[in-house]
């Protein structure tokens, strides 16, 4: 019996999942009983869905029980997924089991009548999984399952309409947005089975610190488990990758920690969110590379700058909710996720689409501020309406008392014309609270030979 509250095997820490584990323990009794069940383990990337399947898998294969599984692969093999789990081609059209032969009653009102090739080979498959679980108790564990090629996920969808009194609990590891883009009739899969749904949230508080005393083997004191909660928001894949590098620098989970954390740490946890969006379609790509630009959560934006589908970019940013990246109340991006996304481009690439954004957002009619901190991100030379957008960003940011913001436009401006006295006192004015020393040195400079600038208007 595995340990639901804290459960460590093969390098696998799994805390915090006394109930899915306890559910599932449930809904393989019930398919021993000859009550089969489709299980959907929803979660988004991170949360441990692998992990809480290990945790259930373990100790389970025996004389009793047939456990079989497999990784879905983005772009796999037409039935690669089913040849990975049924241990070859998946089955030949002359695997005749007797104890099978009810199967065609609902099939053949699908697209590929009875005599197809297609409905041959799906129900030779069928057949091949109900003998498995002739002999005993069959569980067929399918980890990223909204890569499952389409081949597969049609035999899965055949299966599921012919389940009735099989002992087979199949077990869907797939996260809860981006699943719907590549796998739109799972629902139908889920309608057309006896099925459940288990969601994985993140972990609680306690929890992550359960996980950092697991895995480090110290206690750590509370203030560390609250910043490691917060930086990660609770998602178990970024707690561990930020405790491996804990380990690697020789880090403790103490008040040192907490400073470590809050200075190392986002980079950190940077890296896995963007290896989660690489291994995306394109097209996920390319939604979260706008909204990482964009830095909000606007829908009409994203899309203008992408091209994306409003369906699309809704699954990314729930994606991106569900790992606590993305905040709805506030409409914003967490800065990990701009590090993540933006930092895997070259220089050009990131040029254009800040100014593609930019762009974007002064035709919209947008703040100035907004439009300019596009500019500022750009290392490419502006064009000339930019350095307009920035001074009337800095004289806005000035008014309202923002100095900070003011100097930070300007000091863009000068780097395009460093001979523009009026720019020079501009900055310096702006600097004269927060940075006197600067300032100084911008009005000893104010004087500097060179060809006059026009003043923007």
């Amino acid at each position: 019996m595995v340990d639901a509250r804290a459960a460590k095997d093969g390098g696998t820490v799994v805390v915090g999942r006394d109930a899915e584990l306890s559910t599932l323990a449930g809904l393989l009794t019930e398919a021993r009983d000859g009550n089969p069940r489709i299980v959907l383990l929803h979660g988004p990337a991170g949360v441990g869905k692998t992990a809480l399947l290990d945790a259930f898998l373990t100790g389970r294969t025996g004389d009793d029980l047939t456990v079989r599984r497999a990784v879905a692969r983005p772009a796999g093999p037409p039935y690669g997924l089913v040849s990975a789990l049924l241990g070859d081609d998946g089955g030949d059209e002359s695997d005749h089991s007797d104890h099978s032969d009810r199967g065609d009653r609902s099939d053949r009102s699908e697209s590929d009548d009875g005599g197809s090739a297609t409905y041959r080979r799906l129900l030779a498959l069928s057949r091949r999984a109900a003998g498995l679980a002739a002999d005993r108790p069959l569980i067929l564990a399918i980890d990223d399952a909204q890569h499952c090629d389409a081949a597969s996920r049609r035999w899965l969808e055949f299966l599921g309409r012919r389940l009735v009194h099989d002992r087979i609990l199949v077990v869907l590891a797939a996260r809860p947005a981006i699943e719907r883009a590549a796998w739109p009739d799972l629902a139908e899969l889920l309608l057309a089975a006896p099925h459940r749904r288990i969601d994985l949230g993140v972990l609680a508080e306690a929890d992550v610190a359960d996980l950092i005393r697991l895995t480090l083997g110290r206690e750590p004191v509370p203030a560390f488990g609250a910043a490691c909660s917060r930086l990660c928001g609770g998602n178990p894949l970024l707690v561990t990758h930020l405790l491996a590098a804990m380990e690697q620098q020789g880090v403790g989970p103490d008040a040192a920690g907490c400073e470590w954390a809050a200075t190392a740490g986002p980079e950190i946890v940077a890296a896995p969110v963007a290896e989660f969006l690489t291994a995306e379609s394109p097209e996920v790509r390319a939604a979260a590379t706008g909204i990482a630009v964009l830095g909000v959560g606007d829908r009409q934006l994203i899309r203008a700058l992408t091209g994306a589908s409003d369906r699309l970019i809704e699954d990314v940013l729930n994606t991106l909710r569900d790992l606590t990246l993305y905040d709805p109340a506030e409409g914003t991006v967490h800065e990990v996720v701009r590090r993540a996304v933006l930092g895997g481009l070259g220089a050009r690439e990131r040029d254009e689409l800040r100014a593609g954004a930019a762009r974007l957002l002064n035709d919209a009619g947008r703040p100035a501020a907004d439009v300019a901190d596009q500019i500022v991100a750009m290392s490419a030379t502006p064009e000339a309406w930019m350095l307009g957008v920035l001074w009337d960003a800095a004289r806005r940011a000035e008014r309202r008392g923002d100095s900070v913001g003011a100097a930070c436009y300007l000091e863009r401006v000068l780097r395009e014309t460093p001979a523009d006295i009026t720019g020079r006192l501009a900055l310096a004015r702006a600097l004269s609270t927060a940075d006197p020393s600067t300032a100084m040195e911008h009005l000893a400079r104010r004087s500097t030979p060179g060809p006059p600038t026009p003043v923007p208007v």
